[in-house]
């Protein structure tokens, strides 16, 4: 039986569920992407140093998401902006992961496989986004 049977029992959790997690996950995305902006204003100086190492090619470290967490506790605009990124960026994986569970739980197999493979696929995404 599939979940999105009017009759079955996981239907109206998944129903209220999701947008609860798809607007939570807008909110806080927008709301750090919103306040890196506003950091910017005040501290321009960040800004101009971050465009010219993009606009130069001049990268003097290397990425590191612990680097950008840590930021966010220095209150730098940067670290607000990239973790609402990640933020909203998650926020569709959390989705599936969410429709997986579910269909787990209602023991649709043809589902869970469905719901797998969109989630295999998006890790190989970000591997390959990762590598390259």
């Amino acid at each position: 039986m599939s979940v999105f049977n009017e009759s079955h029992p996981e239907d109206p959790v998944l129903r209220r569920v999701t947008p609860l997690v798809l607007r939570g996950g807008l909110i806080v995305a927008m709301s750090c992407i919103g306040l890196g902006l506003f950091l910017w204003v005040l501290q321009p100086g960040e800004f101009a140093i971050q465009w010219r190492a993009i606009t130069t090619g001049a990268h003097p470290e290397a990425f590191s998401w612990r680097q950008e967490l840590w930021s966010v506790t220095r209150l730098r605009p940067r670290g607000f902006v990239l973790l609402g990124l990640a933020v909203l960026t998650a926020t569709p994986l959390s989705r599936v992961l969410l429709c997986a569970a579910t269909f787990a739980r209602a023991r649709d197999r043809l589902f869970v496989l469905l719901t797998g493979a969109v989630i295999a696929l998006l890790a190989v995404a970000i591997l390959f986004g990762k590598i390259g």
